[in-house]
């Protein structure tokens, strides 16, 4: 009967005929028989035909893949106003995907799919707009389509907004109360991203029970996706108690299971562990090897560790050369105590000529910047002459 009807013209006759032999439904699966039929129904433009071989195309999903005849579908599809096809079209042009890379066609469809309400369209649409080379960069606008995106429930669009509501970039106002908002609702839909940015703001920055094991369940159902940085702030839930009951193997496991897949912070949280042996026996050939992992990939507590174990010869050799290297590494990223040693270092003329003038410049740098220990320093060495403080 549906062969019939396909022979009286009927597209949609076609298109459940396809789907018949592509999925089975009472007929054994033929992909190359359904192929033929999806093709018959696009070529008599039915839209979902259209789309669905025009995705076969460009996955290769029972046809051979060609992005470029996926592209000619999607434009057929698109030039009907169907939007799903404008998005998908407005990606291969920002990607060069089937055809040559062009911005204005790309964002030409993309808004053509924004402005009837496709949710990914408007984010991509966003996107385009952070990025500024496609369209220049207008972060009102981006920020408009990443709130109407989220509105229409894409859950990359509310982690994005909610992160720019949270830190106040990309053209926001910050609003952490609303930020809140937009996590919760990516991280309710299973969007890993946010359920690690909701899980880090309830478990470090809350102070009710309540809210840090709600913090500890959002990181713990990001971990479970995959999110090496939730394992590792889950160790550390685990290791100081926060969310949960203090369990040191618990943490050891989180530990080892995101440095070994390459997380900085559970290489450092590792490194950690058998350095200061808290909930593992010293080891520290063992700390070395993980901070040092941690601070080659950047990290900035790591830089300073391992800067240490240089200057003391923990787990490596003593090397005050290498130790100056990674303090003033450390420095750069922001570690205020590695200033105060690096001051030492000159102080004490270790690794490089004693200076005594260069010495107080980084203790007080350090000092300036919170470092307890460089204060202290400064205040015992300090001593009046001339009217003047200097080092004695």
């Amino acid at each position: 009967m549906l062969a019939d009807a396909y022979e009286a013209g009927c597209s949609s006759a076609a298109y459940h005929m396809a789907k018949l032999l592509l999925e089975g439904y009472e007929v054994e699966v033929n992909e190359p028989e359904g192929i033929k039929w999806l093709r018959r129904s696009a070529e008599m433009d039915h839209d979902s035909a259209q789309l669905e071989l025009a995705r076969r195309l460009r996955y290769g999903r029972g046809i051979k893949a060609d992005p470029a005849q996926a592209a000619i579908w999607y434009l057929r599809a698109a030039e009907r106003e169907d939007p799903t096809a404008q998005s998908i079209l407005g990606v291969m042009y920002l990607e060069g995907e089937g055809v040559p890379k062009d911005g204005a066609e790309s964002v030409k469809w993309l808004k053509l799919a924004a402005d009837q309400g496709d949710a990914i369209a408007q984010y991509n649409l966003g996107l385009v707009f952070i990025r500024g080379k496609e369209a220049p960069k207008n972060y009102a606008e981006a920020l408009r389509w990443f709130r109407r995106s989220a509105e229409g429930g894409l859950n990359a669009a509310q982690y994005r907004l909610g992160e720019a509501l949270f830190y106040g970039i990309e053209g926001a106002e910050e609003d952490e109360a609303e930020a809140l908002v937009w996590y919760g609702k990516a991280a309710q839909t299973g969007y890993a991203p946010a359920q690690l940015a909701l899980g880090i703001q309830y478990a470090y920055r809350r102070e009710g029970e309540a809210e840090r094991e709600s913090g500890f369940k959002w990181l713990r159902l990001a971990s479970i996706q995959g999110l090496t940085r939730a394992t590792a702030l889950l160790g550390d839930l685990y290791r100081k108690g926060i969310g949960t009951a203090q369990d040191a193997q618990k943490a050891l496991s989180c530990f080892k299971t995101a440095a070994k897949a390459g997380d900085s912070l559970g290489q450092v949280y590792l490194g950690e562990s058998y350095l200061f042996g808290e909930i593992v026996a010293h080891d520290y050939g063992e700390a070395a090897h993980w901070i040092s992992l941690a601070a080659e990939q950047g990290e900035p507590r790591s830089a300073f560790l391992i800067g240490m174990m240089f200057l003391r010869g923990n787990g490596v050799e003593r090397d005050f050369k290498a130790a100056m290297a990674w303090l003033k590494t450390a420095s750069e990223r922001g570690q205020s105590i590695a200033k105060y040693h690096i001051g030492l270092l000159y102080w004490d003329g270790d690794g490089v000529d004693r200076d005594l003038e260069e010495a107080r410049r980084w203790i007080q740098e350090s000092a300036d910047e919170g470092c307890e220990e460089a204060r202290q320093w400064l205040s015992k060495h300090a001593q009046l002459s001339d009217g003047e403080s200097q080092c004695a």
